[in-house]
């Protein structure tokens, strides 16, 4: 229970923030302060400071305008402050995480008296290791030992690379660069970055020559005296599969905050699923056996990594033969398609046939041997690393500890793979969804055998809630259809979870209408419906109004767009031509220019795209946007609830669908000034009878419903 004090803070902090900022208390913004110091601080903790119940997370749908951030932060740092836990803020998108760290929380450090430090969390991957930048400027190129195909090894990089590695160790040494690489001034190449930085398997971390100057390590220093730490979901989900307290603080010691939670099944889902090629594996096992040949020859005086290796081609032989047998049942399996077309296989309800999961139970174990052993090899070469032994130069210890740290972690992935392969998955819990994919090479083709959770929650009630000290889940649009049903389903939050929903301050009826046009048509009639979409912007479409088109499919848009006049295609800015930051930057410098600007969009600017005022005042969305059919782990979700009685287009497409198109028509009004319309192309909300479900779903905008 928060004591007298801390809700004092709270209070003062708030009226203070108020106060010097010149605005007025906003009653949702109020909600959900009390919303969230109430959740926190009914959590009780036994004398060593471990919670003890489980009435610890919130769930708080705060609408648009609210001020979400200012208002579970002024609840949750005093919180934390007087619990002695740290307050872990996570997003999904970087625009997000840069405004919290960048803007919020000054602002609110500046204005509310809080006394708090704050600091931002990124991965290994978003840094420069300097041991690598140091060697390859050193060699011109890769370790023999790291190379990932044989022609590659001992190739100088280009002259190209080499300048820009130069500048990017001139700008570390002079502290011009943090060697963070979101903060360098330019884009840097995905490939030239892949040499650069590292992971956590090859990583020497405390042992390396360079660690007293590498950027990650100084940027984790940061962590331990931080308040108020800011990540990312996937940062979060990667430090729990590492066990937790890893990089970010031990889950039991901190107070986490999931904005933009309706993100975090679907982050936690490409943490859990895995997937590999069977002609690739093929060809990684062919380079690794030369790769540790290569180990085994800088390494020839240390007797644990000869003896480990010497054992690896009887291994490597197991593996391709299993691989081989694999290709061969899972190539008769794609020829039973009835549709040679068809890209993917979708096993029925994730169910496998005996002899593929028997054929899986045997990779599973030859995958999990061959980790072992490289496993050994990596434990034998950090015992160099911890002796500092003078019998082999430390630079060649340091290159085959990153070499076989990284082909331990490919083991790990196969090995997790077919171990989900394998498994039966037990009655009256929701499968693993398990299917085939297609993929032409130059010479023939290759499979690539995938398998995920179809529901994340099991992972997410053991690895999270179960392990936090307590947490808070907030967004926009976290409710499907009314409910908190789809979001409990979907994360697994415990059924203690206190969930609520505070109002946005926008006056929806007045700002905006909600528009099905006379000629909107069902889009399900496919051709017809394109061809109504062509009419509306040829016709209804306002060039003086800044517009977002937002399609369901690639195909429909490029469709439409190609039929339209020259004259009408010089205005509109097709997402497939730009970035999407370049293309909004394109709209806004338009739009200030006063010349026509219409947006052609996916699914990605349905959400996460902020154009207030003049930037936009018309969304049209072209259909109602249920997931794809063709979605593997959906349709085995879909597939499962209707086998045990359940309804999945209600339950799942229906509200999915809602959701979306809550997030869709929630791109017009971002400020309480905004004005506008939305345009919505799909007759079906009108003519069947879930549609007015999905049109109740939505705020209560002005409706015109031709």
């Amino acid at each position: 229970m928060l004591d007298h004090d801390t809700k004092q803070t709270i209070q003062t902090a708030y009226s203070r923030f108020l106060e010097q900022k010149n605005l007025k208390p906003r009653h949702g913004q109020k909600l959900m302060i009390a919303a969230v110091a109430l959740s926190l601080g009914n959590v009780a903790s036994d004398d060593d400071g471990q919670r003890v119940g489980e009435e610890h997370v919130c769930v708080v749908e705060a609408g648009t305008g609210t001020g979400k951030t200012v208002a579970y932060a002024l609840a949750a740092i005093p919180a934390a402050q007087a619990q002695g836990k740290k307050l872990v803020i996570s997003t999904a998108t970087v625009a997000l995480q840069e405004q919290i760290v960048l803007k919020d929380l000054p602002d609110l450090r500046k204005h509310s008296g809080l006394v708090f430090s704050h600091t931002l969390a990124k991965g290994r991957g978003r840094y420069a290791c300097l041991y690598k930048l140091d060697f390859l400027l050193a060699h011109g190129g890769e370790p023999e030992t790291q190379a990932l195909y044989p022609d590659e090894r001992d190739a100088l990089l280009p002259e190209r690379t080499l300048r820009l590695f130069q500048i990017l160790l001139d700008a570390l040494s002079d502290s011009s660069w943090d060697g963070d690489r979101d903060n360098w001034s330019q884009a840097i190449d995905n490939e030239d970055w892949q040499r650069l930085t590292t992971d956590h398997n090859q990583c020497t971390g405390r042992r390396c020559a360079y660690v007293t100057q590498c950027p990650f390590f100084q940027a984790r220093e940061n962590l331990i005296d931080a308040d108020v730490i800011v990540a990312n979901h996937d940062l979060v989900l990667a430090d729990l599969a590492l066990g937790g307290g890893a990089i970010l603080p031990a889950p039991e010691q901190t107070i986490f905050v999931f904005d933009e939670g309706h993100h975090l099944p679907d982050k936690a889902l490409q943490h859990f699923s895995e997937s590999t090629r069977l002609q690739g594996s093929v060809r990684w096992l062919q380079t690794t056996t030369k790769t540790l040949a290569a180990v085994a020859q800088t390494m020839h005086g240390v007797h644990a990594v000869q003896s480990t290796l010497s054992r690896w081609p009887e291994t490597e032989q197991a593996l391709l033969q299993s691989h081989q047998q694999m290709a061969a049942e899972m190539s008769a399996i794609l020829s039973t398609r009835s549709d040679d077309r068809e890209k993917n296989y979708l096993f029925p309800q994730g169910v496998v046939s005996q002899t593929v999961r028997e054929m899986a139970a045997v990779l599973f174990e030859q995958w999990r041997q061959a980790g072992v052993m490289l496993r050994k090899v990596s434990d034998a070469v950090e015992g160099l690393l911890d002796s500092r032994s003078p019998d082999v130069a430390r630079e060649v210890v340091e290159q085959a500890h990153a070499a076989v740290g990284g082909l331990w972690q490919r083991c790990a992935h196969a090995e997790a793979l077919w171990l989900l392969s394998a498994r039966a998955d037990a009655e009256g819990v929701a499968p693993t969804a398990r299917w085939l994919s297609l993929h032409e090479l130059n010479n023939g083709f290759d499979v690539e055998v995938c398998a995920s959770p179809v529901l994340p929650t099991e992972h997410l009630q053991k690895n999270l809630w179960e392990r936090c000290f307590s947490a808070v889940i907030t967004s926009a649009t976290l409710t499907a259809l009314g409910s908190f049903d789809r979001l409990r389903q979907h994360t697994g939050v415990p059924i203690t979870s206190v969930c609520s929903v505070v109002p946005s301050p926008f006056h929806y009826a007045q700002s905006a209408q909600l528009i099905v046009p006379a000629g909107a048509v069902e889009s399900n009639l496919v051709e017809q419906h394109t061809q109504s979409v062509v009419d509306f912007i040829n016709n209804d479409i306002d060039l003086q109004e800044a517009t977002l088109v937002l399609f369901a499919s690639r195909r429909q848009m490029l469709d439409v767009y190609q039929v339209l006049s020259q004259d009408l295609r010089t205005v509109i800015l097709l997402q497939d031509d730009y970035s999407k930051q370049q293309l909004l930057q394109l709209h806004r410098e338009r739009v200030d220019n006063k010349e026509p600007s219409v947006i052609f969009g996916l699914a990605s600017f349905a959400e996460g795209v902020d154009l207030p005022g003049d930037y936009l005042r018309h969304v049209v969305i072209a259909k109602i946007p249920f997931a794809p059919p063709d979605d593997p782990v959906g349709k085995t979700l879909s597939d499962w609830i209707d086998a045990t009685g359940g309804n999945a287009f209600m339950q799942i497409q229906l509200a999915d669908a809602s959701l979306r198109l809550v997030q869709a028509s929630g791109r017009l009004l971002r400020t309480e000034s905004d004005t506008g319309r939305i345009s919505i192309l799909d007759k079906r909300l009108i003519t069947k009878r879930y549609g007015k479900k999905l049109l109740d779903s939505l705020p209560p905008y002005q409706r015109v419903l031709n």
